[in-house]
């Protein structure tokens, strides 16, 4: 590993004071499911060493409630959390812990530009691009595994390219142990594994540190897989989906060869199968997630400007000659592109949500060829300056943005207040539950379940909305104004209020409104005899 420059270190380190900063600054109230997995990490703490896959969320003004779930994934950053929750105590222990993780992967991402050898134009432009990927800053923040564990997937590839396949292993394992989706790493490191210095180790040696590394990596997540089954009564994700890639190619394989009648030239006819899809899992989607990306406003708002201007720009450098010169780096950089291009198709394959959190490890990746062909382009300097002032505008208004979701606003307060003083009959309301459903007085539902009827209530019309939610013992809507929209043809964005849904409750006198304000709209049920 070359040397690394002090400016470099200062600059890693500036960024992630300023990340944690911002995360203790608003470490609470949680959004979205960062919900389930801190009180994930601190229901563990209680049982350790046991693992434990149960959640106790406490619900309410007071907390005095408690919400059960369950979440039977893999729990290495929720099992090492509740230790250090266990010893401490402290909520704001747990956001250094997460801004840790950011920490590692921007000192990965600075060594591997310094081992590459293509200046420090491609190190800014790396680190640049890196942290102010608002899925990075985002993540790094709340609790999300996201960010930890594609920092250990950067790290067991940077090991493995610097002939240190035995961390590479270990790395790669953490990872799988941290997020289930980076099996979809595996693929392409097998191939790195087996290409860098085939000529050197000799096919023997090779074929030992394969073997070596699988079952470093087996041994770990078949652990991880009868904790699973022993104490989260479940079966391994990963497995099951191996399971359903090999049925499905066995379903659809015939699809691709012709049966011949014997004795006949006669092609024969096809029974009429299943239809040929490009997924491998059923993207059975009944929610819009915040990173849906059939939205195309999310493909900026998580994306950013900057990864888009280093995608341009640097295919552009790898395209001409510029300052650029050869390096030993030259045959390592595509490496990690194979990584990321790989694990995208991958991701786009295998999972069924269009999350754009899902994709951010493969960006991470090709970031780093695009940030050396960036350090190409004639002036380089000057480009990276430009860059690098466009990346710390957008990490200021992404963190800007991220303390405002994390903070209530004051129509959500109002309307939790008058919840209290004036609870509605029978005491439960129709909301859908982001974050900071755990701060209302009553209980909530959204998905009508367990039928799932959230589809028959946009479809119908006022009277049999009416009936669905008092047998679902519904007494007030609460309706949150960010989240009126149009929802789309097939109703799969069931994460918003349809607009023609609060236009008929509005125009339908049976219901009472009672609060208005910039943020809730706050309808009562009519009446039994209405």
């Amino acid at each position: 590993m070359s040397k690394l420059n002090k400016p470099s270190i200062v600059l890693v380190i500036a960024l992630w004071l300023v990340v944690l900063i911002v995360g203790l600054a608003c470490r609470l109230p949680m959004i979205g499911d960062e919900v389930t997995h801190y009180y994930m990490l601190v229901t563990q703490s209680e049982r350790l060493p046991t693992p434990s896959f149960e959640i106790h969320i406490p619900v309410g003004v007071d907390g005095s409630e408690t919400e059960v779930r369950n979440y039977p994934h893999t729990f290495l950053w929720h099992y090492i959390g509740a230790i250090l929750f266990r010893l401490t105590g402290s909520s704001a222990v747990i956001q250094l812990y997460q801004s840790l993780f950011l920490l590692q992967l921007l000192v990965v991402v600075m060594c591997i530009m310094k081992d590459l050898g293509y200046g420090r134009e491609s190190e800014v432009s790396a680190l640049a691009a890196i942290v102010s990927l608002p899925m990075t800053l985002l993540f790094s923040v709340v609790f999300y595994q996201d960010v930890p564990a594609v920092a250990q997937a950067l790290t067991a590839l940077y090991f493995l390219m610097s002939r240190k396949w035995l961390a590479g292993a270990i790395f790669m394992t953490l990872a799988l142990c941290i997020k289930e989706p980076m099996f979809l790493f595996l693929p392409a490191y097998l191939v790195i594994l087996i290409a860098v210095d085939w000529k050197l180790d000799g096919r023997l040696k090779k074929c030992a540190i394969i073997l070596i590394s699988a079952i470093i990596m087996f041994s770990a997540c078949y652990g991880v897989a009868r904790a699973i089954r022993q104490h989260g009564n479940a079966s391994y994700y990963p497995a099951d989906m191996i399971k359903v890639t090999i049925n499905r190619i066995l379903v659809y394989l015939p699809e691709f060869f012709k049966k011949t009648v014997p004795g006949s030239t006669a092609v024969q006819a096809r029974q009429p199968g299943p239809p040929l899809v490009l997924s491998f899992c059923d993207p059975k989607i009944i929610a819009n997630n915040p990173g849906d990306l059939r939205n195309p406003v999310n493909w900026l708002m998580y994306g950013g400007g900057v990864f888009y201007l280093l995608l341009i720009f640097g295919s552009i450098g790898w395209l001409c000659r510029g300052e650029g010169r050869s390096t030993a780096g030259d045959s390592r950089v595509w490496w990690f592109s194979l990584a990321g291009v790989s694990y995208l198709i991958l991701a786009y394959l295998f999972l069924g949500a269009p999350e754009a959190r899902f994709f951010m490890p493969g960006l991470i990746m090709i970031a780093i060829t695009l940030a050396v062909g960036f350090a190409r382009l004639p002036g380089a300097r000057i480009w990276v300056a430009v860059l690098s002032v466009v990346a710390i505008a957008q990490t200021g208004a992404v963190l800007a943005k991220t303390y405002t979701l994390r903070h209530v606003p004051s129509g959500i307060t109002e309307a939790i207040d008058f919840l209290r003083r004036d609870p509605p009959k029978p005491n439960r309301v129709f909301m859908y539950p982001e974050g900071n459903y755990r701060l209302f007085p009553c209980p909530h539902e959204w998905y009508l379940l367990p039928e799932y009827e959230l589809r028959t209530l946009w479809k119908g019309n006022n009277d049999q909305r009416i009936a669905l939610l008092r047998k679902h013992v519904v007494g007030a809507i609460v309706i949150k104004k960010h989240l009126i929209g149009k929802i789309d043809q097939g109703m799969e964005n069931l994460g918003i209020y349809p607009d023609y849904f609060v236009k008929d409750i509005e125009c339908d006198s049976r219901f009472r409104k009672v609060l208005d304000n910039k943020d809730i709209l706050i309808y009562l049920m009519p009446d039994q005899g209405r």
